[in-house]
């Protein structure tokens, strides 16, 4: 009998949108909160967004500058990562940051299936009530389970030798940041409570300066 184990030699490969999640400090989470609080009674603004959300507010300019000052080093550390995962030179990338917006979603309203404007994309979730986790915990089913964001990866269907989808389960005080074109829904919940989290848009403004045309 041979004792010795071979060692072997392998490596894998990763292909597909890199998707970033991370907990952010509880000041920021507690700022965004208190000026959604201030915008609560402003219009709505449902008609330029993609949910079927009744309480969609744009935040204010002064509060898009300071999330955008405060996050720069996040998006920057989501960029790292994203070369590391795609195998590519790491050169310097300039984001700007776009309007944000903020959903108080309720029971019954959904988020369809869509995508964002803009290179990078993110979604945070300032309050995610106890009874969504719960409604998930009981879920029965082999549908997308209460209140989760899950994004699709796929041509015209599922394939059953790769990972085409991802669901998530929203956790209070965490950012998911993404590439924009990737499609994306928010599945309904039952419970009588508000769930609140904020989306925007990130563009790339030194396109010019790359190596390469399709480098991103």
């Amino acid at each position: 009998m041979n004792d010795k184990v071979e060692k072997l030699q392998y490596q894998h490969f990763n292909f597909g949108p890199f998707v970033f999640y991370i907990r952010l400090p509880d000041r920021i989470k507690e700022r965004m909160l208190a000026d959604a609080q201030d915008i609560y009674d402003l219009p709505s603004h449902e008609y330029q967004l993609a949910g079927e959300i009744e309480k969609q507010r744009r935040y204010k300019e002064e509060t898009v500058q300071w999330f955008y000052e405060e996050t720069a080093r996040i998006f920057q550390i989501y960029r790292a990562e994203h070369c590391k995962y795609h195998e590519i030179p790491d050169y310097p990338v300039q984001y700007e940051g776009k309007e944000i917006w903020v959903n108080f979603m309720e029971a019954g309203e959904v988020n369809p299936t869509h995508i964002h404007g803009g290179d990078l994309s993110y979604v945070y979730f300032l309050k995610v009530p106890w009874q969504i986790k719960d409604e998930g915990i009981l879920h029965e089913g082999n549908n997308t389970a209460p209140g989760r964001l899950t994004f699709d990866y796929t041509h015209d269907s599922h394939t059953p030798w790769g990972t085409c989808t991802k669901s998530v389960e929203p956790k209070e005080g965490h950012m998911i940041i993404f590439p924009s074109m990737l499609r994306h829904y928010v599945s309904p919940f039952k419970s009588k409570v508000q769930r609140i989290s904020i989306s925007g848009n990130l563009t790339v403004q030194n396109r010019d300066e790359f190596p390469y045309k399709h480098y991103f």
